[in-house]
């Protein structure tokens, strides 16, 4: 098949490219021809095509007489990019598939384990994120119901490869090097919250399942590891793995942690103090080989290979390195 990558070397993405590439798809990536030292390598036989996705006209330029089987779009954040991906696209693929995210679904206790028929959220309320990804699945939902647009709405958990799991202090080093400089693991509220925890890898292995499956059009579908597990089990596999006290957490209270005003609005800081579980029951039924094998100590590991070989990927954030420090300092979590 023909297969268009729009991104394709990110936390997510990378893998998915390279299990295509290793399958014999002509795969073609879109992207600005900028790669980042976080990032994993681009992929030397895939295909570029250099264009900015943002410059709609641009990008149609670059893109004039080209048709895909499939393109891959993981880097759609709102209802207008959703917009200018339809009008680009329409008419040059067969089918589109679009990441979007498992925080679309309603918080409550009653909908657990998440399932694709779980209600969505409201967007009342909800920041930036949340609200870009709401307002994404309206706009493709609607193009597919009046155009018969052919998208598949992919819609993962938390998914890890060149990041790692901490429940206070996003995704990138930040928190482990305050961690590696003797300062606690800080988890929000009490650690108890439930997760599946995926590795790219075994996203990837679902993913290109659903590449070119005429019968995944119109659906969408959760992709997630089997293994459930807590924030305290997480952050015990991660300090295990860091080579630091197992013990050498602070738990930050509930509604302080919650109710922060740095926090704001960064979504996955409140969504880790909710269950966040599903069972994979649809995407195995449409893709019957998908086995989810990499367990968090095993993938925790991998990326920490990663992350050492080079000084480059382990990317502080003074957002976060601030937002740490003023928690520590609160409650007097010194070294």
């Amino acid at each position: 098949m023909k297969i268009l990558m729009i991104g394709g070397n990110g936390n997510i993405s990378w893998f998915c490219t390279r299990y295509l590439l290793d399958a014999g798809h002509d795969v073609y990536e879109l992207h600005r021809g900028v790669t980042y030292s976080t990032r994993r390598d681009i992929h030397p036989d895939a295909k570029i095509i250099k264009a900015d996705i943002r410059d709609v006209e641009e990008t149609r330029r670059v893109l004039a007489g080209v048709t895909f089987d499939v393109v891959c779009d993981f880097i759609t954040y709102n209802g207008q990019q959703a917009k200018n991906a339809v009008n680009l696209f329409e008419n040059i693929c067969s089918q589109y598939i679009v990441i979007s995210s498992d925080v679309v679904y309603k918080r409550d206790i009653r909908f657990l384990p998440f399932t694709e028929n779980t209600p969505i959220r409201s967007k009342e309320g909800a920041s930036s994120y949340i609200l870009g990804k709401l307002e994404l699945e309206e706009v493709f939902w609607k193009a597919y119901t009046e155009k018969g647009f052919p998208v598949t709405v992919v819609r993962p958990g938390y998914t890890y490869d060149t990041i790692l799991p901490v429940s206070i202090g996003h995704n990138c080093w930040t928190a482990i090097e305050k961690i590696l400089q003797g300062y606690p693991l800080l988890i929000g509220g009490e650690g108890n919250s439930i997760w599946n925890m995926t590795n790219s890898r075994d996203f990837a292995k679902a993913f290109v399942g659903l590449v070119g499956n005429r019968d995944a059009v119109g659906e969408a579908f959760d992709i997630a590891s089997d293994e459930w597990i807590t924030w305290n089990e997480a952050s015990e596999i991660l300090l295990r793995a860091l080579g630091v006290n197992s013990n050498s957490v602070f738990h930050v209270p509930y509604e302080r942690a919650l109710h922060l005003p740095e926090f704001q609005p960064d979504d996955m800081n409140y969504d880790r103090m909710w269950h966040s579980i599903r069972t994979n029951e649809k995407i195995k039924k449409f893709v019957p080989k998908f086995n989810p094998r990499v367990s968090l100590e095993e993938g925790i590991n991998l990326s920490l290979k990663w992350l050492w070989e080079k000084p480059q990927r382990r990317r502080i954030v003074e957002k976060y390195e601030n937002l740490l420090d003023k928690l520590y300092e609160e409650y007097s979590l010194s070294l």
